[in-house]
C-alpha cells in the first residue's frame, strides 16, 4: 500500500537481494521509511478517522502482521 521511490548516492550500483538486505543504509532507509508511514497512519487516525477506517478496512489483516515481522516497532504498529 505504499510505493515510493528513494533516490541514494549511497547504494551500490551492482546490487542483489543480499546485498540490498545487508546494506547499512539500506536498513536505515527501511527505518526511516517506517517510522514515518506509522507517524502518517498515527496521525491520519487522530486528524481524519472515516479515511484511517477506510485504510484499516483494506489492510489491517497486513498491519496486523507488523508486530511479529518488525520487533523494534512492535508497540507502535499494535
Amino acid at each position: 500500500f505504499v510505493r515510493g521511490l528513494i533516490d541514494s548516492n549511497d547504494l551500490p550500483l551492482n546490487v542483489s537481494r543480499e546485498i540490498l538486505q545487508d546494506n547499512k543504509v539500506t536498513r536505515s532507509l527501511r527505518n526511516a521509511c517506517t517510522k514515518r508511514v506509522l507517524t502518517m497512519l498515527e496521525r491520519m487516525a487522530k486528524n481524519d478517522e472515516e479515511i484511517y477506517h477506510s485504510f484499516w478496512k483494506e489492510f489491517g489483516l497486513v498491519m496486523k502482521e507488523g508486530p511479529a515481522e518488525d520487533f523494534a516497532n512492535k508497540e507502535k504498529v499494535a
